[in-house]
C-alpha cells in the first residue's frame, strides 16, 4: 500500500465530519501531479463552472487516486446541497490546495467579506422570521440584498424558495433526525393541507426540540436580549467562518423569539396569546426556521453533535469500502 493511501485512510478514520475529512486531506491533494485541469479567469458566484471543474477533478483522482475519487464522491453524495459546494471550497482550507494544483489558474478571493456578506443578509433575514436552507443556491446573499429594505418583498422571495424546496427539506429532516421525525411529518402534512394552526406550532417545537438536544440551550427564551442559544454558540471553539456567519441567523432577536407587532411568535403562540396566526407565510417561517435548524444541528451539520462520532466514523469508513487498518 503507497504511502499516500495510508496517510489518506488515517486521515479518514480520525475524522467523522466529511467536512473535516476534506480538511485532513487536504495535504494530500495538494500533492496530486500534472492534473491538467480548465482554467478560470474570473468567478462571479455562479457555481455552475465549478461544479462542472469539480466533476471533471474527481474524473480525473478517479484513474490516479482511486480512494480520493471515491471519498469525493461520496462526499458529494451525501452534500445533495449547492450550499455545501462554498463549504467545499471556501471554509475547509480545501480552496488552498487547489490554488497549489499546476495549471490552475484560480483568482484571488476574499472570503472574509464573502462571509461578511452572507452574515449581514442572513442577520436581515432573521429579523423578519426567514432562514436560509441548505439547498438553496449560493446567490442567495445577493437575491437578499436585493430586496433592500423591502419586507414583502423579501417574504415573496422566501415564499418562492422554502415552497419550492418543502419536500427535499422534510426529506432531509426526517433523514438527520429520526427521534423527531413523527412532528416533523405531521407538521409539514398539516401544511400541505392548509391546517396552519395545527402545523405552526408542530414545527417550532420540533426546532426547539432538536437545537435542545444538542445544546441544552433554548433558540427562542432570551438572555441578555439574545436567544439563550447565542451564548452557547459563542463558545463553540471550533465552528469554521462560514459556519459562525450562517449561525449569527440563531443570535439575533428574530421576531419567533422576542415578539414584534404582526410578526409570528413562538411564546405568542404557544401560550395561546395570538389566536391569529392561521398563514400560509407564517407556516413557511416556521418550517424555513425548523429546515435551518436542522441543518445547523444534524450530525455533519453547522454544529457537530460529538454524540454522533464514533457512528460517523463507522459509517464513513464503511461507505467508502476501505479496508481495516493492520
Amino acid at each position: 500500500m503507497s504511502k499516500e493511501r495510508r496517510d489518506l485512510l488515517k486521515a479518514l478514520r480520525a475524522a467523522s465530519p466529511i467536512a473535516e475529512q476534506l480538511r485532513r486531506t487536504n495535504e494530500l491533494v495538494a500533492r496530486i501531479p500534472k492534473l491538467d485541469l480548465p482554467a478560470m479567469s474570473a468567478v462571479d458566484l455562479n457555481l455552475a463552472p465549478v461544479i462542472k471543474m469539480a466533476n471533471e477533478m474527481r474524473g480525473r483522482l478517479d484513474l490516479q487516486f482511486p480512494v480520493i475519487g471515491n471519498a469525493l464522491k461520496e462526499i458529494q453524495k451525501s452534500w445533495q446541497m449547492p450550499l455545501a459546494i462554498n463549504a467545499f471550497s471556501a471554509s475547509l482550507g480545501f480552496n488552498e490546495a487547489l490554488f497549489k494544483l499546476p495549471k490552475w489558474d484560480f483568482p484571488k478571493i476574499d472570503f472574509d467579506a464573502l462571509h461578511e456578506r452572507d452574515e449581514r443578509a442572513l442577520r436581515f433575514a432573521s429579523l423578519n422570521n426567514w432562514f436560509i436552507q441548505p439547498e438553496a443556491p449560493y446567490s442567495f446573499a445577493r437575491d437578499i440584498d436585493e430586496c433592500g429594505e423591502d419586507v414583502a418583498k423579501l417574504d415573496q422571495f422566501f415564499i418562492q424558495m422554502i415552497s419550492s424546496l418543502k419536500t427535499e427539506i422534510l426529506e432531509r429532516l426526517k433523514k438527520d433526525h429520526p427521534e423527531h421525525s413523527p412532528l416533523i411529518a405531521e407538521s409539514f402534512r398539516l401544511h400541505d393541507e392548509g391546517r396552519y394552526l395545527g402545523a405552526i406550532p408542530l414545527a417550532m417545537i420540533s426546532a426547539e426540540g432538536i437545537a435542545y438536544s444538542v445544546s441544552e440551550k433554548s433558540i427562542f427564551n432570551s438572555s441578555k436580549n439574545r436567544p439563550e442559544i447565542a451564548s452557547w454558540l459563542d463558545k463553540q471553539p471550533d465552528l469554521s467562518k462560514l459556519a459562525k456567519a450562517f449561525l449569527a441567523s440563531l443570535s439575533e432577536q428574530h421576531p419567533m423569539s422576542k415578539p414584534r407587532p404582526g410578526k409570528l411568535n413562538r411564546h405568542r403562540v404557544l401560550h395561546g396569546k395570538d389566536t391569529a396566526y392561521d398563514s400560509e407565510l407564517f407556516s413557511l417561517q416556521a418550517i424555513s426556521l425548523l429546515g435551518f435548524v436542522g441543518w445547523a444541528f444534524a450530525a455533519e451539520g453547522l454544529v457537530s453533535d460529538k454524540r454522533y462520532l464514533n457512528k460517523g466514523e463507522d459509517e464513513t469508513v464503511h461507505s467508502l469500502n476501505l479496508p481495516e487498518s493492520s
